[in-house]
C-alpha cells in the first residue's frame, strides 16, 4: 500500500492531452476499420447456428433468426452512439483544456499531419469496404459507409469546431488572478 501511495505522489498530476483530436480520429478510424469486422465474425457464428436450428425445426430457426436479426441491425446504431459520444467528449476536453493561444500554431501544425496521415489509414479502410470478402457487412453499416466516404469533411469540420472551443475561449472566459481555471493564459 505504501508503494502505492509514492507512485501517486510522483506522478505529475498536471498532465492534459492538449491536442484531442488525436484521440478522437484514434477512436474514429478504429470504430471504422473494427466495425466490419466484428459483423463479419458476428455472421460468420450466426448463419451456422441458424442453419443448426433449422436442421432441428423449421420454428427453432425461426426464432432464432427473429431474434438475432435485430441484433444485427444494432451495430451500426451502436456504431453511431459511441460516435456522438466521442464528438461530445472531444467538446468537452476541448473547453476544459486551459491552452495559452500561442499554442494554436502547434494545434494548427498538429491537424494537418492528423489529417495528411489519415488519408493513408482510411486506403486501409476502403480495402475493407471494397472488398468482396465484406460485401454484405459494409451494405449492413450504411453510417459507417457514410462516415468512410465524408471522412475527411467530418474530420476538418470537428477540428474547426474544437480549435474555435479551445482557443475561442480564451476571449470569453478570460482568467482572473489567483484563479485557477477559465480558458488560456498559461502560468503568470
Amino acid at each position: 500500500m505504501a508503494y502505492l501511495k509514492r507512485i501517486g505522489k510522483r506522478k505529475n498530476r498536471k498532465a492534459q492531452l492538449d491536442i484531442p483530436i488525436l484521440g478522437f480520429v484514434v477512436i474514429v478510424i478504429g470504430l471504422i476499420i473494427f466495425a466490419p469486422i466484428m459483423l463479419k465474425i458476428f455472421n460468420s457464428i450466426k448463419y451456422p447456428l441458424s442453419s443448426a436450428f433449422t436442421n432441428v425445426s423449421v420454428e427453432a430457426g425461426a426464432s432464432f433468426d427473429k431474434a438475432i436479426s435485430p441484433l444485427t441491425n444494432w451495430w451500426d446504431k451502436i456504431i453511431i452512439f459511441v460516435f456522438i459520444l466521442s464528438v461530445l467528449l472531444l467538446f468537452i476536453s476541448a473547453f476544459l483544456i486551459d491552452t495559452h493561444p500561442l499554442f494554436v500554431v502547434l494545434y494548427v501544425l498538429t491537424c494537418f499531419f492528423v489529417v495528411i496521415f489519415s488519408n493513408n489509414i482510411m486506403k486501409a479502410a476502403d480495402h475493407i469496404y471494397d472488398s468482396s470478402q465484406f460485401a454484405e457487412e459494409a451494405n449492413e453499416l450504411t453510417f459507417m459507409n457514410f462516415l468512410r466516404n465524408n471522412f475527411f469533411s467530418v474530420l476538418i469540420g470537428i477540428i474547426v469546431i474544437t480549435g474555435i472551443i479551445m482557443y475561442g475561449k480564451v476571449a470569453f472566459f478570460p482568467r482572473e488572478a489567483g484563479v485557477r481555471g477559465g480558458g488560456g493564459g498559461g502560468a503568470r
